[in-house]
């Protein structure tokens, strides 16, 4: 049994690897487990490559999209806290949210553009926020450089459930590898499937 998301989507995709999980209604592109959970390790690692660990926060300013979920399960890969960002605030308000969360990395959609300039410039916590529209532009060479020393992002699928949660509370608790995120949206154009 899965004691976490992370290893609910890892039993999926090793039980399940070619099953739908997840279908964009925006650009029509499907996921299955397995996709997914390569997307997400992707994802993570390229997290992990800006300083994120365990316990970080990192916000989302984005529209419901399968980039939201990639982001969302990149941070549980981590440990690391997903923090929703709502584009309807004020700059002011997002500043608010984004501050008080003490959030280190900001992912959003370049619809935003004008709003992160401003965020940039009033969160004190706030090191880097970067464009998360497309995931695969968004990891490309990011994460490759720190592919050998986040290892517990890239997963085996023969490997059991236990060695990979065994391997992921080691890189956790180890200080070259990151931390965490935590989130919570609905996604009418991201249709999960059970």
């Amino acid at each position: 049994m899965a004691e976490n998301l992370r290893e609910l989507l890892e039993n999926r995709a090793d039980a399940n690897p070619s099953k739908v999980f997840l279908w964009s209604q925006t650009d029509g592109r499907r996921f299955s487990y397995q996709e997914f959970d390569r997307v997400v390790n992707r994802a993570a690692r390229m997290l992990a490559s800006e300083g994120v660990g365990k316990g970080d926060v990192v916000s989302l300013l984005m529209p419901n999209s399968a980039e939201y979920v990639v982001a969302y399960f990149a941070c549980f890969k981590l440990g690391a806290l997903a923090g929703p960002v709502n584009s309807l605030l004020k700059t002011e308000e997002m500043a608010y949210v984004v501050g008080n969360s003490e959030a280190k990395l900001l992912l959003y959609s370049t619809q935003f553009d004008a709003q992160v300039s401003e965020l940039k410039r009033e969160t004190k916590t706030l090191r880097e926020a970067l464009v998360f529209d497309d995931e695969r532009a968004a990891t490309a060479g990011r994460s490759r450089s720190f592919k050998s020393s986040t290892s517990a992002c890239t997963r085996s699928p023969t490997a059991s459930s236990r060695a990979r949660s065994a391997t992921w509370r080691a890189s956790a608790a180890s200080p070259s590898t990151s931390n965490a995120c935590r989130s919570t949206n609905r996604f009418p154009t991201a249709v999960l499937s059970k």
